[in-house]
């Protein structure tokens, strides 16, 4: 089990399957649009419309994507769908006509039937790919005049691909002009030096 703390993400390792499922593959990708179509699968108030309480049906619903809801620096963070999405399709794929994966049902906004959010694909990618996800910083005095500082990396990597980690270290000043490149990556601060995490 893994947990990424800035992403509603959960990664599950199912073992023991006597009749192992044909798995979506997150690797595939798709770049979403606007007015894509969709379908989202899940099990919305299962507890509640399960009649003969053994394993509940599936329920297959649909949509379009309404908007790419993206950050400061351009890169697509979340879905917003037009579809309705209820307790119970949290966690369900979001697949195009041709059944690639291209989100994560996550929420709905509440008291609207029809406005529901998912993660892209592209971050779920990013998390089976192996990530540094979230930094602790502590900072101590020291015998020197240069005061001790303490990085605690969380590793958000469920295959185990990650073999080591880097920070770059670098002066505060001539840093805030920099931004993230296209594909997401920044570039190394300008003075920076590298350390290995052990």
């Amino acid at each position: 089990y893994s947990r990424e703390m800035n992403h509603d993400l959960a990664i599950l390792r199912v073992r023991g399957l006597t009749r192992p499922i044909v798995a979506i593959d997150p690797m595939v990708r798709t770049v979403p649009s606007l007015q894509m179509k969709y379908s989202v699968y899940g099990f919305p108030y299962a507890d509640m419309i399960n009649l003969n309480r053994g394993n509940p049906a599936i329920t297959v619903a649909g949509g379009t994507v309404s908007s790419l809801m993206k950050d400061e620096h351009g890169q697509l963070v979340t879905l917003k769908v037009d579809g309705a999405l209820h307790p119970g399709n949290s966690g369900g794929p979001l697949v195009d006509e041709q059944g690639r994966l291209i989100g994560v049902a996550v929420a709905k906004i509440q008291g609207v039937d029809n406005i529901g959010l998912a993660i892209p694909a592209s971050d779920l990618r990013e998390v089976l790919a192996g990530r540094v996800g979230a930094m602790r910083l502590v900072i101590s005095k020291s015998k020197t005049p240069t005061p001790d500082l303490q990085v605690k990396a969380q590793l958000v990597d469920p295959n185990g691909r990650i073999k080591r980690v880097k920070v770059l270290a670098a002066p505060a000043r001539g840093g805030s002009s920099i931004s993230p490149a296209a594909d997401g990556n920044w570039p190394a601060l300008p003075g920076a030096v590298s350390v290995d995490l052990s």
